[in-house]
């Protein structure tokens, strides 16, 4: 274990200080939360042109920066969680051409807005739990957490159930249409992350590890393949990204990277 500790920060601090000793970073600009920009507890961000799109999961809402010049951030545009809108807890959000799609954690949903005008998001759609149809009770979608969107399908981590799969081809009515449950994926209690890649969902979950599902047809997605946490004495897995062929894994309680 002494060995396995000393790796990773030789890896995370020494390796690129050795190795890129030349490359320094430098605070070009910034922007905070006020009672306009709507960005107290951001919670997640994603880059699309010009604009950044944040989450902020204390505010209820979404706020787009203007980030052209980076030395000059600019708050455009924010919508945050109303009767309409479910942004309650704004978890995550993904941005795909015109839309920007995010988990609500408090209102136990799927938010979809209309982002093509970013001094004017509008909500165009949703799919929310209403506690009550699903038959089992841990097949539901309540706290959802991260998300990917790819083609016609949102895949979504919840926090109590599994893998959501959605159909948001008509983004003005997205539809549930499968699940993978936790208690046949190794997904435990907690999927977290969620990455696409092919036909197949890479699932990180907090208290399980990493599982692999089928996705090649949406509507029955099936559990191909696991790597639990005991297997790999790494736990807390909430962040996943795939290069090649080869899965890198943030663990929080064990402070450290695994691949």
């Amino acid at each position: 274990m002494k060995y396995f500790l000393f790796l990773l920060f030789f890896i995370i601090f020494f390796l690129p200080i050795t190795t890129f000793a030349d490359i320094s970073l430098t605070h070009v600009g910034s922007i905070k939360d006020n009672q306009i920009t709507e960005l107290y507890g951001v919670h997640a961000i994603t880059i699309v042109g010009d604009y950044a799109y944040i989450a902020a999961l204390f505010d209820d809402g979404v706020s787009i920066i203007d980030i052209s010049d980076p030395a000059s951030p600019t708050h455009v545009g924010s919508i945050t969680d109303d009767d309409v809108t479910l942004l309650a807890g704004a978890y995550d959000i993904v941005v795909v051409g015109d839309y920007a799609y995010v988990t609500s954690k408090d209102d136990d949903g799927l938010e979809i807005l209309d982002v093509s005008d970013p001094t004017s998001p509008t909500h165009v759609g949703s799919l929310v739990d209403d506690k009550t149809t699903y038959t089992n009770p841990r097949n539901d979608m309540s706290e959802m957490a991260n998300l990917a969107v790819v083609g016609d399908y949102a895949y979504v981590g919840q926090y109590y159930g599994g893998l959501e799969i959605i159909d948001v081809s008509d983004p003005t009515n997205p539809i549930r249409i499968s699940s993978v449950l936790s208690d046949v994926s190794d997904l435990s209690f907690t999927p977290w992350d969620v990455k696409i890649v092919g036909d197949y969902a890479y699932v990180a979950s907090m208290n399980s590890g990493l599982s692999i599902i089928d996705i090649s047809d949406p509507a029955n997605p099936f559990h191909v393949s696991s790597v639990l946490y005991e297997d790999i004495d790494f736990r807390g897995l909430d962040t996943i990204e795939i290069s090649g062929d080869y899965a890198f894994m943030l663990g929080k309680n064990d402070n450290g990277i695994s691949l």
